[in-house]
């Protein structure tokens, strides 16, 4: 529940003796898991908007035709780069100190301000360098901020409701993804007639307001006043006291899903526009965005409600099997229709992974380290992201031999990397990591 404006610190009653473990699931109520979730709104808004529409096509103005996939890669790759190494950096400063007002909402306070007065670097950047210089430094700022912020789940939400807090936070996300991409989308897509400029600056602005109220409404609401004793250890080793030794295997489960769900994801723009070939591919985007966003909306809450009952296994088992029905789908699609209709079954797939995945996650890093753990996840996501990135030249090397065929290999090779990567998080479980929550197996 919400106490003064602010979402209740269970931990401190916990510890003060007020409150008996078992009963957090009573008392956390809904507008607590929206609060502690937030800031996900702003944040996947902002680079979703940025990745799928705004940068691919800034690219167009800056590098050759034949090459866009290709520096379109190398952008981001640099900018993963510097996430994968500075997640699990800010996350472990942010688990051992903070201020009077909490370890976590300094961070998010300071990286959400950095990305604001950076963001206008891109629409100022003449040229490919400034525009990667413009990008590296946005992702240094809202990683400061992102590290810690993921800690709230793991900090706040009761054990046995991992899998619902999850879902919440991926519900927040895609409302965020949806309204940005889409109105962004529509505001790229009417560029013309000498109103670039004026289009992109509007685009820019609304995805920076955006981060900064999702910003001011978590620190408004999430109010931190205590914390478990810091871990003892300053390394950043991946099997932790108090985490399970599926850790390994988790992250490199989810860095085969992640790689092939952003490899789909980073040249969609561009399948879309020379295979697709629709009159206006931005607004053509954004249609496939919606479809798909709204498939993920549809199943993100369900699923992290449902992990906590079965367990994490079922539904990334049916995340993977989908997702490989999606790829198939995709590779014999033609037209808008039939890849909104592909969109949809993707999105679906999409929802289920990333809730049960996310539950799986906090299920297996102890609380006392929550924030140096989550950030190294960043190993899987932001390393399966940079690993989609680097296929840009591939895409392009393919594409030149026959038209399209660059992006059909994308999603071939997305197909078994969703297998693979559903095959090893059975493995985790094997390992007895993730099984029903006893609250919720005694309930059925």
């Amino acid at each position: 529940m919400l106490l003064g404006g602010h979402a209740l610190d269970i931990g401190q009653l916990e510890a003060e003796g007020v409150l008996a473990p078992e009963s957090r699931a009573e008392t956390f109520g809904i507008r607590d898991y929206i609060s502690i979730n937030l800031y996900d709104f702003g944040l996947t808004g902002f680079w979703n908007a940025l990745h799928l529409i705004i940068l691919p096509v800034l690219m167009l103005d800056l590098v050759p035709e034949d090459r866009k996939n290709t520096y379109l890669g190398l952008l981001t790759v640099a900018g993963l780069l510097l996430a994968i190494v500075l997640q699990p950096l800010v996350g472990a400063m942010s688990d051992r100190r903070g201020l009077s007002w909490g370890r976590r909402r300094p961070y998010i306070l300071v990286g959400t301000l950095l990305a604001f007065i950076l963001l206008p670097g891109l629409g100022w950047a003449p040229s490919f360098t400034w525009l990667l210089l413009a990008y590296c430094s946005l992702q240094i700022a809202t990683n400061i901020a992102q590290a810690p912020y993921q800690a709230y789940i793991r900090d706040l939400a009761p054990m046995t409701r991992l899998g619902k807090a999850s879902g919440v936070k991926n519900l927040v996300g895609i409302l965020g993804s949806l309204a940005m991409v889409g109105i962004v989308a529509l505001m790229m897509g009417a560029r013309g007639g000498g109103q670039e400029e004026t289009w992109l600056w509007l685009s820019l602005a609304l995805i920076g307001v955006g981060l900064l109220l999702a910003m001011a409404l978590t620190l408004a609401w999430v109010h931190e006043t205590s914390a478990p004793p810091p871990s003892p250890r300053t390394s950043l080793e991946l099997n932790p006291e108090g985490a399970l030794p599926g850790f390994r295997l988790f992250l490199a489960s989810r860095f085969l899903v992640i790689a092939a769900v952003a490899s789909v994801q980073t040249y969609a723009f561009y399948f879309v526009r020379d295979v697709v070939a629709p009159s206006n591919p931005s607004q053509a985007m954004a249609l496939l965005a919606l479809a798909t966003g709204g498939a993920m909306l549809a199943a993100v809450y369900p699923a992290g409600t449902l992990s906590d009952r079965v367990g994490r296994r079922p539904l990334l088992i049916a995340a993977g099997s989908l997702g490989i029905l999606g790829c198939i789908a995709l590779l014999l699609t033609r037209g808008l229709v039939a890849m909104a209709l592909t969109g949809l079954l993707m999105g679906v797939a999409a929802g289920l992974f990333l809730s049960a995945n996310w539950a799986l996650a906090n299920d297996l890093v102890p609380r006392r380290a929550a924030a140096r753990y989550l950030g190294l996840t960043n190993l899987a996501t932001a390393g399966g992201a940079l690993a989609a990135r680097l296929g840009g030249v591939g895409v392009d090397w393919l594409n030149r031999q026959e038209n399209g065929l660059g992006y059909y290999a994308v999603v071939a090779v997305a197909a078994v990397f969703i297998g693979a990567g559903t095959l090893l998080a059975t493995k985790v479980q094997a390992q007895g990591s993730w099984e029903p929550a006893p609250e919720a197996e005694a309930s059925r």
